[in-house]
């Protein structure tokens, strides 16, 4: 029978004692697979097999992973040798290497053939043994013992403390739990950023007792919420009895993390922000290999073996990156023209490289419009990218829909978005940071105005940090927030001939923003647009130490008379100013 894991200095090993018999040539063999509950990516790993067969010279033997990558281990070798007993390493097979960094989780599957007549046998046992890559890890624990009440729907809470630094990667919780009727009981998982979990809900009618492993690749419903979360902090189990009769006792219950820790460095100092605007950067992507790709095929380059930091040498015109933890960089003078980042992926960085536009991947499906937060792409960094496009070809050059994404020190040129941050329906976008870019929407001059849109928008979108970008924009709007969006800070930055528009569409109801020491350079009407009247969809708005030289005759910044509860408009400074001739 198939084992479950057994933890051993962070490695983990899986047996099949299910004896098969393998059929004499040429039959296509026979297959045996181990389920592997454990998350995380493969740093090393090691198969073990144990065959009897009267000449082993007629046999292969391949390991496949679950996403598909395959390793031959023996072919054909051994003559007329009786038995085949033997364990493979990525020290002496390096098609077993090649599986570094594919993802642990999901059925492994060991293939055995006879590919010659005369002699048959059977597979007796395997063993797969499995490193996860080197990762921060937590665990939690707590063994009380304690007493569930019966009926009693507060139940019994239990918490534990974790002091460990850095964004859950992955997650398993287990718990212990004696009772007659488990039909009766719910149990919840609360994370310290007061994310709750339902693991159970009263399913199981009059079964006993509920001993459970839960992770978040095989319950990625349940778990995936929490993935990109920090760990540090308090975490909570709720047990509750919600019938009579019967009552029961939490012996154990386990949280594993695995953990990226947070760069010792952020990518960007962003100044001083509001107590109350806790940001979150992208966690780093964890790469084991390099790979320089100088040829593309003709249908276009797809990344899809995690864990890799990749340098292009060419110009591509479709660029897919379907796995998590990639490193992008371009060898100089390359060019991608189009780049598309699939749904669920996280952990990316592009570093520098020169591009048409980037898309990320809508979380939702059609025909019916079903909307899947689960599947929002996490923790993307541009640091020192070009996107460029004077065409008005595409919407946006950066299309962005996720959480925790950063663009810093890039340069955008282009006719329409700038930026489109959001536009996701059911929930907001999630910590989202510009800074120090240069970004330019608009044709070259103002009296170009074909198809021209506004250089940020973001909408919907819970935490932003804007800060220290040179914002252009020659028809319309330097920077726009709309949709359901809170606590979105703008610092530091410059707007030449644009303004602001913030809350002026259907639907619109905004939290906080800041507007906060920005420098206006003021050449069209648009200057600062708000909801109307003041207030009706913007909580809270903080305006102040804004320098503004128009030329459009304003004389004032914020004009809110009077000034709705809860706003500040303070230290605004208006200069009319003359244009220069032409």
């Amino acid at each position: 029978m198939a084992t479950q894991p057994i933890p051993a200095a962070e490695r983990y090993t899986f047996d099949s004692d299910v004896v098969i018999g393998i059929p004499d040539a040429p039959q296509d063999g026979i297959e045996s697979r181990l389920a592997v509950d454990a998350d995380g990516l493969v740093e090393d790993l090691s198969v073990e097999v144990d065959i009897e067969h009267t000449y082993i010279g007629d046999l292969t033997v391949s390991l496949t992973s679950p996403d598909g990558h395959t390793a031959l281990l023996h072919n054909r070798r051994g003559a007329h040798q009786d038995n085949l007993v033997h364990a493979w390493t990525p020290a002496d097979t390096p098609a077993l290497a090649a599986l570094a960094g594919v993802p642990m989780a999901g059925e492994w599957r060991l293939r055995v053939r006879d590919m010659a007549r005369l002699d048959v046998g059977r597979l007796r046992r395997w063993t797969l043994t499995v490193t996860p890559r080197s990762a921060h890890r937590a665990e939690l624990a707590d063994s009380p013992g304690a007493t569930i009440r019966d009926a009693d729907s507060a139940g019994l809470t239990r918490s534990l403390a974790c002091e460990a630094p850095g964004n859950i990667r992955d997650i398993a919780v287990e718990v212990d739990i004696a009772h007659p009727y488990i039909g009766d009981l719910t149990v919840h998982l609360v994370a310290p950023s007061g994310r709750r979990v339902v693991l159970h809900d009263r399913a199981g009618g009059a079964a006993d007792n509920i001993t459970r492993r839960w992770t978040s690749s095989t319950h990625p419903s349940l778990l995936a919420a929490l993935l990109g979360e920090p760990a540090r902090g308090t975490w909570t189990l709720q047990v509750a009895d919600h019938a009579a009769r019967d009552t029961g006792r939490l012996n154990q219950w386990r949280v594993l993390l695995g953990l990226t820790a947070p760069p010792a460095e952020t990518p960007y100092d962003l100044g001083p922000l509001p107590p109350e605007l806790e940001i979150r950067w992208p966690a780093p992507p964890v790469t084991e290999r390099e790979v320089e790709i100088g040829s593309v095929p003709a249908g276009g380059l797809r990344l899809e073996q995690p864990g890799t930091r990749i340098l292009i040498a060419t110009n591509v015109a479709d660029l897919t990156v379907a796995a998590s933890d990639i490193e992008v960089r371009m060898a100089d003078g390359v060019r991608i023209e189009h780049v598309f980042i699939d749904k669920e992926v996280k952990r990316l960085r592009f570093q520098g490289g020169r591009y048409g536009e980037i898309v990320f991947r809508i979380p939702a499906s059609f025909d019916p419009d079903v909307w899947h937060s689960e599947w929002m792409i996490e923790d993307v960094l541009f640091d020192g990218v070009e996107v460029e496009r004077p065409v008005a070809e595409h919407a946006a050059a950066l299309l962005i829909r996720g959480r925790r994404v950063a663009v810093v020190r890039s340069r955008v040129r282009v006719r329409r978005y700038s930026v489109w941050i959001g536009d996701t329906v059911g929930f907001a976008n999630e910590d989202i940071i510009l800074a120090g870019n240069d970004l330019h929407s608009g044709g070259e001059s103002v009296d170009d105005h074909e198809e021209v849109e506004a250089t940020v928008r973001i909408q919907p979108v819970h935490r932003a940090v804007v800060v220290e970008n040179r914002l252009t924009n020659t028809v319309k709007h330097n920077y726009r927030v709309h949709g359901q969006s809170d606590l979105v800070f703008a610092a530091r930055n410059t707007l030449v001939n644009a303004g602001v528009k913030m809350a002026l569409e259907a639907r619109d109801a905004l939290g906080t923003i800041w507007l906060q020491d920005n420098v206006f350079h003021q050449t069209l009407d648009s200057l600062l647009g708000l909801d109307n009247p003041p207030g009706s969809e913007i909580e809270r708005l903080i305006a102040t130490g804004n320098r503004i030289f128009t030329s459009r005759g304003h004389e004032c910044f914020v004009c809110a008379n009077p000034l709705p509860s809860g706003w500040e408009d303070r230290d605004n400074v208006v200069t009319s100013v003359t244009p220069p001739t032409t």
